[in-house]
């Protein structure tokens, strides 16, 4: 038997007794608290949290997972893997093996069909040791990124749209980055220099200018990548040597608020520029053409002004040949004939006279005194010294009539109530 304790001895391991009694209810309060303040997190948390033990079996679940699982806490705990999400039992499985056999966690992406819809989850699966460190489940929290898979989808499509774009316009369209290297361009921009895109990405943009154009470009590209936009017509350099009129445009792209580089386009002006130049040379033919055919101009004006001289001069010469050359002869047969047949003869051939020569008269006496045909006729009978009788019988119209002509006559000229002879006013304008 073994040595009995004395008083003392028992007395002491009692108060021994008591401390660890005191210490594991202190240690029991504590865990509890401790439950406590888990479950509170649990349960308040926003993302679903499990714990499962190595076999798959849920050992804990919040509000939030078992609600995804369109269920309660007390529904599900208990249940395994196989129970709850039948169609992801054996990867879930996979991973609590994994974190076993590993001794650490891992994240993954999962696409899930739940009953409240088609969720995306970011998962953690951390593997759970108890107090001698020996792994003994494993806890998964589940952070929902439906949205922002749903955004990033959406900018993926975006991108696609944006880059087909980009790659099927008409001109060209390029990237650099902060320090001037071609990030992206488009087919359509190979094709204005002749290169393939493989011999411009990572290209600096020095390289496609001619030499005296990089001091400009350095600091069209400083302010670009300063917040201004810059439009704008450069010489490209092609990839055979010769140079390509283009027209381009640089505006900063940014990040967050964050200059990244600079995104551009560019347009081949080449036929625009041959075109111009065309213009050009098109003006300054119709300039010369203009000038020849000003001086044909007054060539033609020189003809016809020397053509209107030649012809006052031979209506002058017909005049005077009517005027002093026939009718003076006239005058003296009308004089000598007294058989009355013969004087209608003369007086026939002495109107026709006046017809031939009246054109003459009319353009002169329609210039300078407006005078109607009729009071032409008249004007030139009353020269030759018919009276009004005479004048009234030879243009079949009445004496009343000629008489009114006559006054009209003197009016025109000027002589109305003045004593001047009309036939000597009229014989001092031919002479004049």
């Amino acid at each position: 038997m073994g040595k009995k304790m004395s008083y003392e001895e028992l007395k002491q391991k009692v108060k021994e007794l008591k401390n660890v009694s005191i210490a594991l209810r202190r240690a029991e309060s504590a865990l509890r608290e401790s439950e406590q303040r888990y479950r509170l997190v649990l349960d308040n948390a926003i993302v679903p949290i499990l714990y499962f033990d190595l076999t798959g079996n849920v050992l804990l679940i919040n509000t939030v997972g078992a609600k995804n699982l369109d269920g309660t806490v007390d529904d599900i705990v208990g249940k395994t893997i196989y129970d709850i999400v039948p169609q992801f039992a054996d990867d879930i499985l996979t991973r609590i093996h994994r974190a076993e056999e590993t001794g650490r966690g891992r994240m993954y992406e999962d696409f899930v069909e739940l009953p409240q819809g088609d969720k995306c989850f970011f998962t953690s699966v951390e593997p759970v040791r108890d107090s001698d460190g020996t792994i003994n489940g494993v806890q998964m929290v589940c952070v929902d990124i439906t949205e922002r898979k749903e955004v990033e989808r959406a900018l993926e499509e975006s991108e696609e749209k944006y880059r087909l774009m980009a790659e099927t316009a008409s001109i060209g369209i390029y990237q650099l980055d902060a320090k001037g290297k071609i990030v992206f361009l488009n087919d359509a921009y190979v094709k204005i220099l002749g290169y393939n895109k493989a011999d411009l990405l990572e290209r600096h943009l020095h390289s496609l200018l001619p030499k005296k154009e990089i001091p400009v470009l350095d600091k069209i590209f400083e302010e670009v990548m300063a917040g201004k936009l810059w439009k704008g017509e450069v010489s490209a350099e092609h990839k055979l040597g010769h140079k390509v009129p283009v027209n381009i445009t640089m505006v900063a792209m940014k990040k967050d608020g964050i200059v990244m580089g600079v995104h551009g386009s560019m347009e081949d002006i080449t036929e625009r520029k041959r075109a111009e130049e065309e213009l050009i040379e098109s003006k300054k033919e119709l300039e010369i053409k203009s000038i020849d055919l000003e001086d044909v101009n007054t060539a033609l004006r020189v003809l016809l002004r020397t053509r209107e001289e030649d012809k006052k001069v031979l209506e002058e010469k017909v005049m005077f040949s009517v005027k002093d050359l026939i009718m003076p002869y006239m005058e003296k047969l009308k004089m000598s004939i007294v058989d009355q047949r013969h004087q209608s003869y003369l007086d026939i051939i002495d109107s026709n006279l006046n017809d031939i020569v009246s054109p003459f008269m009319t353009a002169k006496a329609t210039e300078q005194y407006k005078l109607t045909p009729t009071q032409i006729h008249v004007a030139n009978f009353v020269k030759q010294g018919k009276s009004t009788k005479e004048i009234a019988e030879i243009l079949y119209l009445s004496t009343s009539t000629i008489d009114s002509h006559r006054n009209t006559i003197r009016k025109k000229l000027g002589i109305t109530n003045k004593n001047v002879n009309l036939r000597s006013f009229l014989l001092s304008r031919d002479n004049s």
